[in-house]
Order: structure tokens, then C-alpha cells, then sequence
């Protein structure tokens, strides 16, 4: 199982994991008389601090995106590695009907 309880190999619908952004603009906040500094001091208390955390949520967002692509190849690369070894323990020779030649030898021996 992948994370998000989707099972390694599976197809996942495009865009499921889409998060839209707020709606409402840190620069709603700048003509706030909210605190005692006055308005010019609303950008760097108010407004910049909040586009600061988006565009950090942005990348990191990004990298959790690339980490789980990571790890779904990695799960993907692990199973192919578990059939080719269960082929050759198992299926590297093909099975014939009514052979039992190697279990009882051959007469006169």
C-alpha cells in the first residue's frame, strides 16, 4: 500500500489530491486599523508574513508531491523485483504433463 491507502499500482484520477488556494487576499488586510502602528505597518505584520506562508506551503506542497511519486516507483520498481525473483525460484522451467522421469529414474538403473 502506497500512502493515503492507495495500493501500489493503481490509478489515481488526476488533480484528486488539488488543493485550490484561499480565496481571500492577504492584501485585504492592509488598510485594516486593526493595530497601533497605523497602515504602514500592516504589510510587514499583516500581509507579507501570510504570502511568505503560501509560497512556502506552495514549495513544500511540491516536494511531498515529488516524494510520493518517489516511493510509488520505488513500490512499483520493488514488486517488478518480487516477480522476476518468484520466476526464477519458481517458473524457470515450464511444467510438462505425466513427467515423472527425474522422480523414479529410468528402468534397468
Amino acid at each position: 500500500m502506497a500512502s493515503h491507502g492507495t495500493p501500489v499500482g493503481s490509478s489515481r484520477k488526476p488533480f484528486s489530491n488539488y488543493q485550490a488556494p484561499s480565496p481571500i487576499s492577504p492584501y485585504m488586510r492592509l488598510y485594516s486599523d486593526d493595530n497601533d502602528f497605523g497602515r504602514i505597518d500592516n504589510y510587514y505584520t499583516l500581509v507579507k508574513p501570510r504570502l511568505d506562508q503560501q509560497r512556502e506551503n506552495m514549495r513544500f506542497g511540491g516536494e511531498i508531491g515529488s516524494l510520493q511519486q518517489r516511493s510509488y516507483n520505488q513500490g512499483t520498481a520493488i514488486q517488478q523485483l518480487g516477480r522476476q525473483t518468484d520466476y526464477l525460484q519458481h517458473g524457470a522451467t515450464t511444467p510438462q504433463f505425466m513427467n515423472s522421469g527425474s522422480y523414479f529414474g529410468r528402468p534397468g538403473n
